[in-house]
């Protein structure tokens, strides 16, 4: 028979429409469990966070000749910037961690340079920026010290704010999917014959009657076969 050359059952998409709203309670039951678990999640990130603040400390300096540089290839403002400067001053000043940035501009006087160091703490970033003038003011040739560290009045805060619309919409995609998924896969376990084209595509006969069992479950069904 050709029915019985068939591997495997195939499902339509009426059928996959018909069990997906009889399972819609379901799907709707952990789409807002997900939700709320992803909610739960952004206030205990949330409140997890404190507020952080980070400060910023400048010194300025004026180079009367940009000539004669130790080091040729620097120029005047990648020397003040110069990382293995900076990794000496906090060697010598014995500061092992803390992220501390080192920027450094023109000013709006000629042949002004000014330094500026940010980082987490505010008697830090002061001497850490003197450190730097200090040891590249030896390399430039006719530099000198205008301003010492001073800083900045209003420190920078660091706040990281938690997306509540992002992880909630999050948790409502990852609920369906794994809602339908659970779906699907007990369906695919499930054996039992459901319908007249399941049992025609079992035995390869033709199905002669439908006999309801309305005493124990008015929704399961008898088939006589011929």
């Amino acid at each position: 028979m050709e029915n019985n050359n068939m591997d495997t059952e195939e499902i339509s998409l009426l059928e996959i429409i018909e069990i997906l709203k009889k399972n819609m309670y379901f799907i709707l039951s952990v789409t807002i469990l997900t939700i709320l678990l992803a909610l739960s999640f952004s206030v205990v990130k949330d409140l997890s966070n404190p507020m952080t603040y980070r400060y910023k400390a400048l010194a300025k300096t004026m180079i009367k000749n940009t000539e004669g540089f130790e080091n040729q290839d620097l120029t005047a403002l990648n020397l003040y910037t110069s990382l293995k400067i900076k990794e000496d001053v906090k060697a010598d000043l014995k500061i092992k961690d803390g992220n501390y940035q080192v920027e450094a501009e023109y000013g709006s006087v000629p042949k002004e340079i000014i330094v500026q160091v940010e980082g987490p703490d505010k008697n830090t970033v002061v001497k850490l920026v003197d450190g730097i003038v200090a040891k590249t003011h030896g390399l430039v040739v006719g530099s000198k010290i205008v301003e010492k560290g001073v800083l900045s009045q209003t420190p920078i805060v660091n706040e990281v704010k938690v997306n509540y619309m992002l992880n909630i919409i999050i948790g409502m995609v990852l609920g369906v999917m794994v809602s339908i998924f659970i779906i699907f896969a007990l369906n695919a376990l499930n054996t039992k014959v459901r319908t007249e084209e399941q049992l025609k595509m079992l035995l390869g006969a033709k199905v002669f009657a439908i006999i309801p069992n309305t005493e124990e479950d008015k929704y399961s069904k008898y088939y006589k076969v011929r």
